[in-house]
């Protein structure tokens, strides 16, 4: 897609969340438009205030406004009246009612102010993201009402609104297809686009083994049980094993109002801490404040092996070559681990996989002791 010069681009996603691999996801997508150097910036955040904890940069570049019920209606106008570019990214976007209509309204003002609106990485979902969902069974639940016929309509005036729609994941371009019909790209993640080079590290004991968890909530019953395998696991590694630390690295920390939702990282982390035998806690080491996300990239890199929940994580293993148990309890994770093995990938990095249905702690301990002892393939689970 070509471009003139002088471009001015307007930026919505979930950003500002206290998410951090929406933040990531955020710089993938910029990183992927520098050729076009644009000379304005327009962000819509949930709350500027953490949008800037996390770009403290490009906060001060760009012009951030906040995103609300009632003035987010009026204050993205100005802004889209100075942009010729507006990017949409990020996912879920059919599972929110109002999510999705201020989405189709501003893909909308843009239509009518004769701006490129772009569909970038998201992903679509309007059913469980839990593993396990039948793709084939898909079509029977976009007619049925459960699904609510609102938001189907306003998902397909996004979509038809879009000149362009990529996607990150397998299952949303079957599911848009199953909306619309619409021509659809699969691109891989934004993550894949950002330049990681050697940085320093925020850990300089070179002397211990560290495990990172980045650990999430699983949207059903399995979550009760797969906390106690996990908790086992790493209970009977730091008696095994005194060099070795767990770093506990919380990807979502929600806002003040959102504490007690039950995405929220940290709280997950404490509730491990809290359970640990005193003798313990001092080798489970908890990142309590928001990264940013470079400093994640430099955290992830010094880690000898990974135990992921989360979607985000998981990708930044793979770019930085880290060892990686995943546990996996979406479908887009499930799709790049599928992408990974038909294209021989795999091999190049030490992936684990198992499902929040199988997991044990005899799995977990495993799977840490074959990285540590430097066996380069890890079968699945």
């Amino acid at each position: 897609m070509n471009f003139a010069s002088n471009v001015k681009i307007f930026v919505i996603g979930n950003l500002g969340s206290g998410n951090l691999g929406d933040e990531l996801n955020l710089l993938g997508v910029l990183y992927k438009y520098r050729r076009y150097k644009p000379i304005r910036l327009t962000i819509v955040a949930n709350e500027p205030q953490i949008f800037r904890e996390y770009h403290p940069i490009l906060g001060k570049h760009a012009s951030i406004i906040k995103s609300n019920f009632v003035f987010g209606f009026i204050s993205v106008i100005p802004p889209l009246l100075r942009s010729n570019l507006v990017i949409i990214t990020g996912g879920k976007y059919m599972k929110n009612l109002y999510e999705i209509f201020y989405l189709a309204y501003i893909a909308l003002l843009g239509k009518l102010l004769r701006r490129k609106i772009l569909l970038e990485s998201i992903g679509i979902y309007p059913y469980g993201t839990r593993v396990g969902f039948n793709i084939e069974a898909l079509d029977k639940e976009l007619n049925s009402y459960k699904l609510g016929l609102i938001r189907l309509l306003l998902t397909k005036l996004l979509l038809a609104l879009a000149d362009r729609v990529s996607v990150r994941d397998i299952s949303s371009k079957i599911l848009i297809n199953l909306i619309i019909g619409k021509k659809v790209l699969f691109e891989i993640d934004p993550i894949f686009n950002l330049p990681i080079n050697d940085t320093n590290s925020l850990l300089q004991e070179e002397s211990h083994l560290l495990l990172g968890l980045a650990i999430g909530y699983v949207i059903d019953k399995r979550f009760l049980n797969l906390m106690k395998e996990l908790y086992k696991a790493i209970v009977y590694l730091m008696k095994q094993r005194p060099r070795l630390k767990i770093i506990c690295v919380p990807f979502s920390i929600p806002t003040i109002k959102d504490l007690k939702s039950p995405d929220n990282d940290l709280r997950l982390c404490l509730q491990l801490y809290a359970h640990l035998p005193d003798e313990l806690k001092a080798k489970f080491v908890i990142v309590k404040e928001r990264l940013k996300p470079i400093e994640a990239i430099q955290l992830l890199r010094k880690l000898d092996c990974i135990v992921a929940l989360r979607y985000h994580p998981f990708l930044l293993a793979i770019k930085l070559g880290v060892p990686c148990l995943i546990i996996p309890h979406e479908l887009k994770v499930l799709d790049y681990i599928n992408i990974l093995t038909k294209y021989k990938l795999r091999d190049s990095v030490i992936i684990g996989v198992v499902t929040p249905d199988t997991v044990s702690s005899h799995k977990i301990v495993a799977y840490f002791e074959r990285c540590i002892d430097n066996i380069s393939w890890v079968p699945s689970c």
